[in-house]
């Protein structure tokens, strides 16, 4: 799993984004990106652990899909889910190729990716696409 981290963290340094990466955090308290600055904080701490690929690949989604005016927009108006869902399914696209590599076709499995980087449920449909869609 750090490897993954490590590829996600690398990936937002080449994007010319910053990364704060700590521990410093307590267990609940959330990554966050800042769109004006081009900075994401990733919470090392955070309480399921598996998470934090898909919460790094969901930060840098904010900073690649929101342009600073969007978030400050998004902060008091109902634009704050269709964000939320962009970078959801953007974050995904971005793990599949860690979960498929080295798998033949027949191996790639929706439950596994999703128990693997410990999606919630309502995101099955969006794991769903993105597999079929990178293996076919």
């Amino acid at each position: 799993m750090q490897e993954i981290i490590n590829s996600l963290l690398t990936y937002a340094e080449k994007l010319n984004l910053g990364v704060i990466y700590t521990a410093a955090l307590t267990k609940k308290t959330p990554s966050f990106a800042d769109t004006q600055s081009k900075f994401i904080v990733i919470n090392s701490n955070w309480y399921r652990p598996s998470q934090l690929p898909f919460i790094i690949a969901h930060e840098i989604s904010h900073l690649l899909q929101c342009s600073s005016g969007d978030a400050k927009l998004s902060a008091t108006t109902l634009l704050n889910e269709r964000y939320e869902k962009e970078a959801n399914h953007q974050a995904i696209h971005l793990l599949v190729p860690f979960y498929v590599i080295d798998k033949e076709k027949e191996q790639v499995n929706v439950y596994e990716f999703m128990k693997l980087f410990d999606l919630p449920t309502y995101l099955e449909d969006i794991c769903h696409t993105e597999l079929n869609q990178y293996i076919n």
